[in-house]
């Protein structure tokens, strides 16, 4: 087994959680083989002891033992055991680290506020390659903010601002932590700078956030990763959860009942900070610290890849029949689409690569199920409206027909232009497996051509006979791409 197929393990020992997460491997996607967290509340109290909570400290140790174990069973030669803000702020943090070492066998790194805002921004790059502007991780002890701008990150501040910190001042005295959120946020002097970029939001409390108003707004896709919202919404929010109704809305939400007491105050940073750094919109990570340390781990050809191309690409040969057709797709597609700019190539060269995701399925399912999948893979580097895009694209290539979109369907995300792309890639990729049987051989004897308003399916050499499937599949891409009629030249 190769270095980058290992298992690839990492604890993240927080003021609030200990999590292990486990990846399946050192590679650009960062799947998970398992993925557990314990609420220990390891902080809680730190600000006026100035040491780790002592009760919390053996349900740390049995978490990490269990870690420990499950991780071997995976077969995971090394365990990364990363400590935050508690740890390192705390008086006896040096002993915890001690017994931790001995207890567990693993060595642990307690990381600077510094670094632990570089894995931050390096988890969101991972994500998000282009992101640019800051990040900011809210754990229960801290607060990180770094920017981010060209695939590397810059200045970095670390704030004592985390929820279970402020929650030492009591609700009593919302006042005085008010006060206590804006003094330390002044002194970030860089971040007014900002001011206009986007703001990448990490961490449980602003997912929970998310969560929020994805439920308020029936937002049709329920996911945090690659949410956004506009820097007035977010304020509206951040001012509905420090209020009377916020433990309703994140009920609503679904929220964990024990994220639920510091969602206020983490509204109420996010409310300070949108004052201060005035960016354009929020947008929510799901990659974060961890997943930034992985990233870190890659060599530096694997940083490179495209996530959402890498995460097709590897779809494509554990589900297709052969996975070598989708990348013959991406130059057969290419006449229908002579003026499309890089993003809208990249939409298209993913779709292709998962055109044949769903041959397994039962044809009345397939396009339906297809959708679905697309829709909830847990892509990178893919926003909302690109997602159902590629999702309704392979819907149509499957057989599926686009209707009319319910306004609760996800289908009411895609603009007119978006939806006829959707339409007209799904007709292409349905056109090439008629003509082609999935077979990239016969697939290279055909070939489309649009001239002055007509379309020309070209079949040469060993090219299959024209059928009435393919004729079936020629209109309807002739529909789709608005051409005045189509043919099939022999």
């Amino acid at each position: 087994m190769t270095r980058a197929n290992r298992p690839f393990a990492v604890v993240d020992l927080g003021s609030n959680t200990v999590r292990l997460v486990v990846f399946e491997g050192a590679t650009r996607v960062p799947s998970p083989l398992f993925n557990e967290r314990f609420f220990c509340g390891l902080g809680r109290g730190l600000g006026a002891t100035g040491r780790l909570n002592e009760e919390a400290i053996p349900q740390v140790m049995a978490s990490l033992d269990r870690f420990r174990r499950i991780a071997g069973s995976i077969g995971v030669d090394r365990l990364h055991v990363l400590a935050t803000a508690a740890v390192r702020d705390g008086e006896n943090g040096a002993e915890l680290v001690h017994d931790i070492e001995r207890r567990i066998g693993a060595r642990v790194q307690v990381l600077s506020g510094e670094t632990e805002a570089r894995y931050s921004a390096a988890g969101v790059l991972c994500g998000m390659p282009d992101a640019d502007g800051v990040v900011g991780d809210l754990g229960g002890g801290s607060l990180e903010l770094i920017e981010v701008k060209s695939g590397a990150s810059g200045r970095a501040a670390s704030l004592p601002l985390g929820p279970l910190r402020l929650a030492e001042f009591g609700r009593a005295d919302s006042v005085r932590a008010a006060r206590e959120i804006a003094r330390h946020l002044r002194g970030v002097k860089w971040l007014p700078r900002a001011h206009g970029r986007t703001f990448y939001a990490v961490g449980g409390s602003w997912r929970a956030f998310a969560l929020c108003h994805i439920a308020l707004t029936s937002h049709p896709v329920h996911m945090v990763h690659g949410y956004a919202l506009s820097r007035a919404d977010a304020l509206a929010l951040a001012q509905e959860l420090r209020g009377s109704h916020g433990r309703a809305i994140a009920k609503l939400a679904g929220v964990a009942e024990r994220r639920i007491d510091m969602l206020p105050r983490a509204a109420a940073v996010l409310e300070r900070l949108l004052a201060q750094m005035r960016p354009s919109d929020i947008v929510f990570s799901a990659t974060g610290l961890r997943e930034g340390f992985l990233y870190e781990h890659l060599e530096r050809r694997e940083r490179a890849k495209d996530p959402l191309i890498a995460a097709a690409e590897t779809l494509a040969a554990r589900e297709s029949r052969d996975p070598a057709f989708g990348a013959r797709l991406v130059h057969w597609t290419a006449p229908l689409f002579a003026r499309e700019g890089a993003a809208a190539t990249r939409l298209r060269h993913a779709a292709c690569l998962l055109s044949d995701m769903g041959w397994r399925e039962h044809p009345d399912y397939r396009a339906d199920q297809v959708f679905l999948r697309v829709l909830r893979h847990p892509f990178l580097a893919l926003g909302h409206e690109d997602r159902v895009m590629l999702a309704a694209a392979l819907f149509v290539g499957a057989g599926g027909k686009l209707g009319k979109a319910d306004p609760a369907s996800a289908l009411s995300l895609l603009d007119r232009e978006r939806r006829h792309r959707a339409a007209l890639l799904g007709a292409a990729l349905r056109l090439a497996y008629a003509v082609s049987g999935g077979a990239k051989g016969v697939l290279a004897a055909a070939s489309v051509h649009p001239r002055r308003g007509r379309l020309d399916l070209v079949l040469r050499g060993k090219a299959l006979p024209a059928s009435p499937n393919v004729d079936s599949a020629l209109k309807r891409l002739v529909r789709a791409g608005q051409y005045s009629h189509g043919r099939v030249v022999t």
